[in-house]
Parts: C-alpha cells; structure tokens; sequence
C-alpha cells in the first residue's frame, strides 16, 4: 500500500479506536480492506472516515451526551428530580443498562446526587427511557407498551425518549403508537444525531448505478415484492436528483461506495444464506436499512453486511469474510 492509503488508515483508526469488539489497528484495518477490489481502497478509506467522524459514538461522545441529559433532563434544585424515574425495562440487549450505569456515574462527577435518588419518591410523574438509537422504532414500542401492562397509565404525566441518534420518520411512529397507549401523557422524543429518511440518509442505490447481472436480479425480486403505494412513498432506489450529502463527501463517491458495499454484501447475503440483506437487517422490502450509527461498544445488524458479518477466526464458507466490526449480538 501507497503513503496516502496508509494514511487514510491512519485517519480511520484515529476515529474508531476505542471499537471495543476487536484491537482496532492498521494491520485489522488492512487485513478487512484486501477482500475489495485494490482500485477501491482509497475511496472506501476516504469515504468512510467522512461518515464515521460525524456518526460514529464514541465512548468521550457519549459522555458528552449524557452530560447534557444531565443539564437538560435533571433539575437537581427544589427536588424538582424527586419526581422523574430512569426506565430500565429493555427486554433484549445491554444497551439501556449500559448507558444507566454510564448516566449514574455521570450524575456522580457533575453533582452530589445519584441515579437512585431519582426514584425515592413515589409520585412518580415523569419517565425517561434511555437508549442509542431509534432504527425501526420496534424495540422501544414493544419495551413500553410491555411496561404500560404493569401500571396506572393514568399517572404517566411525560414519557421521553431519550436517544443519541434517531431516524426521523421512524421517531415519528414510535410517537404516534405510544400515544396510543398513553393518551393523556406528553410523549416526547429527543436525539443528538437525527437521520432523516426521506431524504435517504443511510446506505442505499441511486437509480441510475450500474449493477452486475446479480444485482440487477436481486433489486428486480425486490421490487416484485413491494406494493404500489410503496414505491410511490418510499422507492426501493433512490431517484437521480443531487442531494445533500451530508454524509459522504459528494453524490460520486456516495454512489460508487454504496454500490461497492451493495455488491459485496449480495455476495455475503448469497453465500452467508442469512435472512438479512446487503445494507444490513430490515424488515421491510428493502435492500437492506442501510444505518450510518456505529458506537464503541458494538455495531447494528441494520448496518451493511460488510461491516459486521463474518467470524474473526473463521476458517471456512462465508465466515472466512472478515469484519471490520465485529458484533455481538443483542449487547
């Protein structure tokens, strides 16, 4: 590899280091990079430093974020907090009680309070449920309609999400199904990091990409499935129009580097014989939910196959792909 490609490892590595699932270092960095095409290197490296310094969490970020919950969320004066409880009602991964610990030891430093202060009252008239993310917005509808089983809706006065990034369109249904269940309360939603999915912030194709015969098969499947009032809301490709790419450096590149990781993960999809989909789990008929968010402790299955599928110590078949964040699951 040339000086500027070493580089741009270098400045990759720089972003992502504290990944905690593997010893985040130029030879990983490389040793991922060789199952692409060497003419893509450089422009894979480029682009995904470009994205990843504006979403990727890492761990000073997210404390950055939960000081501000902290100043923004919590009134330590006049027991205002007396009335505001933390939800620690996630039933699948440790992503809620990770950031609770994490919360309280922030609580800790910034004032003379902890967490559990927090619940020693029993007019309980606010409830914040803490998380990363909103993808699909599943998960936190399923944990608080579960949670509303169990108590007087009636009492519920506020319910906040509050989350370090969020899709916006999904924000929005996770909104209106828990207005259901808590007609009377104040639902509110809050996120550092929105992506607004309408305008297709996260992976996808652009209508007028060239595909391989594969490709091209695979889209053409997709697109038998959906329903008219699909493809007129939400296409399954991306019209050609210039967007705003605040993510990537421009529309060229985003175009080229979503059709490199398109390709190969149809490959991984393919051989892996996995029910999930190029750009990452989804699901909807879609080639795949495409997340830009990767945080230190772990990566999303709704991120492109490339990134996490595979087995660092795989010897054989699909798990000899070797991924540049390696995940574990529900964590």
């Amino acid at each position: 590899m040339n000086a500027a490609t070493n580089q741009s490892i270098q400045n990759l590595v720089s972003i992502v280091k504290d990944y905690q699932r593997v010893l985040f270092n130029e030879d990983h960095v490389k040793r991922w990079l060789r199952q692409f095409d060497q003419e893509d290197h450089d422009l894979i490296l480029h682009e995904l430093s470009v994205i990843l310094k504006k979403t990727y969490l890492s761990k000073a970020k997210e404390t950055d974020f939960l000081t501000k919950i902290c100043t923004s969320l919590i009134k330590f004066k006049e027991n205002e907090h007396k009335e505001l409880k933390f939800l620690d009602i996630q039933t699948s991964g440790g992503s809620q009680k990770h950031l609770l610990k994490r919360l309280d030891e922030v609580i800790k430093e910034n004032s003379n309070y902890s967490l559990s202060n927090l619940e020693a009252s029993s007019q309980i008239k606010r409830y914040v449920y803490l998380d990363d993310a909103i993808y699909t917005g599943n998960k936190v509808i399923r944990d608080i309609k579960s949670w509303s089983k169990d108590i007087d809706v009636s009492t519920v006065e506020e319910l906040d999400i509050v989350v370090y990034a969020s899709h916006e369109e999904n924000s929005n249904y996770v909104k209106s199904e828990l207005e259901k269940t808590f007609p009377k309360s104040r639902i509110g939603i809050t996120s550092a990091l929105k992506f607004n999915i309408n305008d297709h912030e996260c992976y996808s194709l652009s209508g007028d990409v060239i595909l391989s015969e594969g490709g091209k098969t695979y889209v053409d499947q997709i697109v038998g499935l959906r329903s008219e009032p699909q493809e007129m809301f939400y296409p399954l490709l991306r019209k050609v129009k210039k967007y705003d790419e605040g993510y990537f450096s421009n529309d060229e590149n985003r175009k080229r580097i979503e059709l490199i990781f398109f390709e190969k993960g149809l490959e991984i999809t393919f051989s892996a014989k996995e029910q999930f989909r190029p750009f990452g789990y989804d699901f909807h008929k879609t080639l795949g939910f495409g997340s830009y968010l990767i945080n230190y402790r772990n990566i999303a299955n709704n991120c492109p196959a490339v990134f996490w599928w595979g087995d660092l110590e795989g010897h054989k078949g699909i798990n000899n792909w070797y991924p540049l964040f390696p995940r574990k699951a529900n964590n």
